[in-house]
């Protein structure tokens, strides 16, 4: 948390779900309902997941905010939360500083395939944040992902045909 909020610009990918920076309480609430925490536990961590929002995306100079979603994440929960959702996410790309790109399926396997992550600029260099079923992780090891993050950002689709992509929503059921 303290990365992103020296952050000057953050990329993030995502298979599974919306990036936390972009979910609202509803659907964070669900997907952390999903796993092994309790009740009062998924409610300390939405509200400390929308504390989070507002001081790394609300702030004075809020950071460029690069995300690729595959489309997988998009399709993937109850459409009386996902709907919210996703106007939630097309108010967000309409932000400058916010560029969303999705991930369309049709892109087939591709290098993100090992899972999410989140590369953080700041003045002191990139540092990336990797997430798996255990427990995250840092690194300042970031080669690797700048290669990934570049054939992501290459099959995912531009910024405008992510909105109408998110706007026309036919593909949700």
């Amino acid at each position: 948390m303290e990365t992103e909020l020296q952050a000057t610009a953050l990329r993030s990918f995502e298979v599974a779900v919306i990036p936390g920076l972009l979910q609202t309480p509803e659907y964070a609430s669900a997907v952390l309902s999903s796993g092994l925490l309790g009740p009062d536990e998924v409610v300390d961590y939405v509200e400390t997941r929308m504390r989070r929002q507002t001081s790394v995306l609300e702030r004075r100079k809020p950071p460029l905010f690069v995300a690729v979603i595959d489309e997988c994440a998009l399709r993937r929960g109850a459409p009386d939360i996902m709907h919210p959702q996703l106007d939630h996410l097309m108010n967000l790309a309409r932000r400058p500083n916010i560029l969303l790109h999705v991930l369309p399926i049709d892109a087939g396997l591709h290098a993100g395939q090992a899972g999410p992550f989140v590369i953080a600029t700041t003045d002191d260099g990139d540092v990336a944040y990797l997430d798996d079923q255990a427990a995250g992780r840092l690194t300042n090891d970031t080669a690797a992902l700048w290669s990934i993050w570049d054939t992501l950002r290459s099959v995912a689709l531009p910024r405008r045909q992510t909105i109408d992509f998110l706007e026309a929503r036919s593909w949700l059921t």
